[in-house]
């Protein structure tokens, strides 16, 4: 099997001490380091999601893929390990990839990253979800064209359209131009280079990660992560992602397209993935994180988390996103009030919980994960003549951060929040899912005040707590389910 051997090293903990970053609804591991998601597939009843990950510290190192399991998308189990790194073309690291179903299988494609830095596509197969096998010809495709960096070429995308099978890439051309390489099999197997997606004569960054294609409403939908982004200031994060609308060609590879949009317009979003299930939603979730964002959960031995998978939508010819309904089942009601000014609401207190708002076109404030001095708070304020939304993390807790601001894309009354809390979290659905807003936030356990300000009168304003039963959430808010990490012998 010409398998690499290695010292074992050591396990981060035998148990992740309390923390009160832990989330209570959002995917997170049992400890050590997580960053991009992979393969999120609806497969024997439940959804996968298996992510980039370094189970023996919180920190990034030899990438691991790990692997959980729901049934609704919010309580989350933690499986076995799905790949390791211990073979030569992966023995630097099991990199992102993607999976798709075939013949009752679970097939999964991956960047094996070699120990010269040499990157290729790699496949793996499972009959029940759990166990895996790598192919024994791997890698599927050895290497890329030569105007592709070999080094610069990871992230495999795979679907099927028109009874083929095609596969998307992220790659950094030798012109140092971010792009995307398309091939396309009839077995899964074999791959031939087909086309590459550019943006022409106008690039956009030095390298495409984490590009995933997926049909909304027919319409193809190509998500990415740029690196490099110095030349486009609304891309303003270590990281950002985006995607194109346009028609994919299955004939060429063919991909014509619009313009870039920013995908998330907080701090904290970076690598997507996609999928379909089978009613048909086109669901995407991310890590919340950048490279840049900071980890002061690694005292606790655990860092990285995704964002609440949404599902996409076409509506009045936007890309639009929307929280999963699956949420709703664990919504308890806590207060609605109707027609009162801001600066007449009461305070209010949650940390993981629903807070939405119709609120009239005039200023505003709202203070979240308040300290009961006041000090401590993660302020979102509108400007009514700059038709603005602002999160400003100056005073947020530890490692606060600075400020980012969204002109809102509908300009006409009134201003619809909807926004989700979970104790180190914050998502900001805008509008009708036009815009999102999303931010890793550290405040003290005693921050959860909520305070409203200013002369904007508030149509409806209803509050609910988000509670998951104990009993299945304790992977999610303990972090006792140290068994599948611990266990593993790496090889």
């Amino acid at each position: 099997m010409n398998r690499i051997k290695r010292d074992t090293p050591t396990p981060a903990t035998t148990a992740v001490p309390a923390c009160a970053h832990r989330h209570a609804y959002h995917m997170m591991p049992p400890q050590g380091w997580m960053n991009d998601p992979n393969g999120f597939i609806f497969y024997q009843g439940q959804y996968h999601l298996f992510y980039q990950h370094y189970p023996y510290a919180p920190q990034w190192g030899l990438m691991h893929w790990g692997h959980c399991v729901s049934d609704d998308l919010i309580r989350w189990k933690p499986l076995p390990l799905a790949l390791k790194p211990d073979h030569p073309y992966d023995e630097n690291g099991c990199f992102s990839g993607s999976s798709l179903v075939h013949g009752g299988k679970l097939y999964v494609f991956y960047t094996g990253n070699a120990a010269d830095g040499r990157q290729t596509q790699c496949l793996a197969v499972s009959a029940d979800g759990v166990h895996f096998e790598k192919y024994e010809n791997n890698p599927v495709i050895p290497s890329p064209p030569d105007f592709i960096k070999p080094n610069q070429f990871r992230d495999p995308c795979v679907f099927c359209r028109n009874n083929r099978y095609y596969m998307v890439a992220g790659a950094e051309g030798k012109d140092h131009h971010g792009q995307a390489l398309v091939y396309v099999s009839d077995n899964l197997l074999d791959w031939a280079y087909l086309a590459s997606i550019t943006t022409g004569q106008s690039p956009m960054g030095y390298m495409w990660e984490c590009p995933n294609m997926i049909f909304v409403d027919d319409q193809a939908v190509l998500m990415l992560s740029p690196q490099g982004m110095t030349d486009h200031p609304q891309f303003d994060n270590s990281g950002d992602t985006g995607f194109f609308v346009g028609h994919f060609d299955a004939d060429t590879g063919a991909y014509t397209h619009g313009e870039f949009h920013k995908l998330d317009y907080g701090f904290d979003l970076y690598a997507t993935q996609t999928t379909k299930d089978t009613s048909g939603r086109c669901l995407v979730t991310a890590w919340m994180s950048t490279w840049a964002t900071p980890t002061p959960t690694k005292a606790c031995q655990w860092a990285g988390s995704m964002i609440l998978p949404r599902e996409m939508r076409f509506q009045n010819g936007k890309l639009t996103f929307h929280p999963v309904r699956e949420l709703t089942r664990y919504l308890s009601p806590v207060t609605t009030v109707t027609d009162i000014a801001c600066g007449r609401l009461h305070p209010l207190r949650g940390s993981v919980c629903r807070l939405e708002l119709l609120a009239q076109n005039a200023d505003f404030a709202i203070r979240l994960f308040c300290s009961p001095d006041g000090t401590e708070y993660t302020a979102l304020s509108y400007s009514a003549q700059q038709r603005t939304l602002s999160l400003d993390l100056s005073r947020s807790g530890e490692d606060a951060r600075g400020t980012r601001s969204v002109a809102l894309s509908d300009a006409t009354e009134p201003v619809r929040l909807d926004l989700y809390l979970d104790r180190s979290s914050l998502e900001v659905f805008i509008g009708e899912g036009e815009q999102v807003m999303s931010a890793r936030v550290f405040p003290h356990q005693a921050s959860d005040g909520i305070q409203f300000f200013g002369d904007a009168m508030l149509t409806r304003l209803s509050l609910w707590k988000i509670n998951i039963p104990e009993e299945s959430a304790a992977f999610l808010l303990s972090g006792h389910s140290q068994s599948n990490c611990n266990a593993v012998t790496p090889v």
